[in-house]
């Protein structure tokens, strides 16, 4: 029989819940002999083809494992314990079954809570040498399950803040020699595809604790990857995301000449316009964008200056991704567009009339994000921004565009006009109420069942700020029922 009847396994459950500043030692000295004789049970029924009682006892041995995390929640012997468990957690992150889960998950909070507590170097270093190994080689490894891999990527970037300069520098030195060993080939460009994507996964993990010598380093062995004609979209991924962990944590390492050099034009012509990039791709392209946008250190008048057509890349590439299915695309395109705003600051009307060049598409996907795009910008640079010819030239662009037939291009041009609202003062708006209206009144006849609400909440909005006899006057008679 695998329990005795006094045996009472349906209280391990609701454990999980109830431990919190507990004894890591206890666990080593109470829980783990007891995981160990069920484990060897679970083998024993398992060689006498019992596979019923060995299911049941795996399922207990699991459960055993899942208490780990709960002593991990708080633990007041911490350093004491870490040494005692250290051989038996390698093991079992290298048994590739749910017990590594387990484990991962118990480890994450044992890291975060040191982290949290100032807890550095010491016993943390000798488990960093016990641990990296095995972690670089099951993430590395192809038969790792994604939930595991990725498991084991957060424990790797949660033992890096706690280890001694010396031991992530070590260990860092091996990811990048992986990372060079895995270029892709034109012959087999998807072998080690695997490898390389968490090498830079890991690489992300140790870019706080690197100094400019190996961040150099890093840079140069990603920029020869990046420059791979035969890389892939999630390699390209995860090194838009190493690049905007790079832009966070050391945003002084970008100087002007290594931004020209290499890293603004991948940027600019990474594949992100390419149809067949992921939205995820898009946003991290974006926010580096926006990251380096936002540096202190570079002088962008000058950089645009040098090349004039960038900010026609930058500003294509910001307006065509508002109009991604993906939510945290186009809010990474919205702060891209809000970055080239503090960019332009002086000179809005440079933005302004590069963005209006949309205008012109013959696509109404392009010109309804063009719209869009102008809408966005002023509502942050205001109309102070623009001369009043330079303002009156942009009404007389988009207005008209009230008439297309494109649904999707009116309900840009009515979002434009809710801006225009509210960033004109009284006098200016009561200036072009007239033209304003005739132009939102003379929308195409299939459009306007759609935008009754939009025609609604725009009239209310100027009745709100004009009062209602203005309105009424601005209104076209045609349209006065």
């Amino acid at each position: 029989m695998l329990f005795r009847s006094e045996s009472r396994p349906w209280l391990l459950p609701l454990l999980q819940d109830g431990i919190a500043e507990d004894s890591l030692l206890y666990f080593h000295g109470a829980i783990l002999p007891l995981a160990q004789m069920v484990e060897s049970t679970h083998y024993r029924l398992m060689s006498e083809g019992a596979e019923a009682d060995a299911a049941n006892a795996f399922a207990l041995y699991s459960q055993l494992w899942q208490l780990f995390p709960s002593f991990c929640r708080e633990c007041v012997d911490l350093e004491k314990a870490l040494p005692f468990l250290e051989e038996v957690l390698k093991e079992k992150l290298e048994g590739g079954d749910l017990i590594r889960l387990h484990v991962c998950a118990g480890l994450m909070i044992l890291l975060t809570e040191a982290t949290e507590r100032g807890l550095k170097g010491g016993i943390f270093n000798s488990m960093a040498n016990s641990l990296f190994p095995v972690l670089f080689d099951l993430i590395y490894d192809e038969a790792t399950s994604p939930s595991h891999q990725l498991s084991l990527l957060s424990v790797t970037a949660a033992l890096v803040p706690v280890c001694d300069g010396s031991v992530s520098l070590a260990t860092f030195r091996r990811i990048l020699k992986r990372l060079i060993s895995y270029f892709p080939k034109a012959e087999f460009p998807s072998l080690g595809e695997s490898q390389r994507c968490a090498s830079l996964a890991v690489a992300a993990a140790f870019v706080p604790e690197l100094g400019e010598e190996s961040l150099s380093q890093l840079m140069e062995v990603v920029g020869a990857l990046a420059k791979n004609p035969h890389i892939s979209i999630p390699c390209e991924k995860r090194i838009l995301r190493l690049l905007h962990v790079i832009l966070t944590e050391h945003p002084n390492f970008f100087t002007l000449d290594v931004v020209r050099r290499n890293w603004l034009a991948y940027l600019v012509h990474v594949p992100g316009t390419n149809s067949t990039t992921s939205a995820s791709s898009k946003k991290w392209k974006l926010r580096c964008i926006a990251a380096l946008l936002n540096s202190p250190i570079i002088d962008w008048e000058q950089l645009i200056q040098d090349s004039p057509s960038l900010l026609s890349l930058l500003a294509l590439e910001a307006t065509l991704s508002l109009k991604e299915n993906n939510a945290r695309a186009r809010n990474a395109a919205l702060d891209c567009l809000r970055a080239l705003c503090n960019v332009a600051i002086g000179n809005s009307y440079v933005l302004v009339s590069t963005l209006a060049a949309g205008l012109a598409s013959a696509t109404p996907y392009m010109t309804s994000a063009t719209v869009q795009a102008l809408a966005f910008v002023l509502s942050l640079s205001g109309t102070h921004a623009l001369e009043e010819e330079q303002f009156a030239l942009l009404l007389s662009a988009i207005l008209p565009l009230a008439d297309s037939e494109s649904v999707e291009i009116v309900k840009s041009v009515f979002a434009f006009a809710r801006v225009v609202v509210h960033v004109l003062s009284l006098p200016e708006l009561l200036a072009i109420l007239p033209s304003l209206l005739t132009h939102l009144f003379a929308t195409a006849t299939h459009a306007k069942s759609k935008l009754r609400h939009s025609v609604a909440v725009l009239l209310e909005r100027l009745i709100r700020k004009c009062g209602e006899d203005p309105v009424s006057d601005a209104i076209p008679p045609a349209y006065i029922k």
